[in-house]
């Protein structure tokens, strides 16, 4: 599942958007509730590690339960 996203540099919200298939707001979202996956606050910027836990575990699949509920629920909803 290539997506033209370079896994060697952290992604940016709309990277992981992009990859996830859920809107930006609900990234956001998400980070304020302290759901989704693991993201860091670099000066006014959120950045996800594709490499790491959280989006990683989302790419390798969601059967082993370490993902949010939220995150597993978007995950699974079908495309419009």
């Amino acid at each position: 599942m290539d997506m033209g996203i370079p896994i060697d540099r952290l992604w940016t919200v709309e990277d992981v958007s992009t990859y996830l298939g859920v809107p930006v707001k609900t990234l956001y979202q998400w980070k304020w509730r302290g759901e989704g996956p693991p993201v860091r606050k670099i000066g006014r910027h959120l950045r996800y590690d594709p490499r790491g836990p959280g989006v990683g575990d989302v790419r390798g699949g969601l059967s082993d339960g370490t993902c949010s509920r939220s995150l597993v629920q978007a995950r699974r909803r079908p495309s419009v």
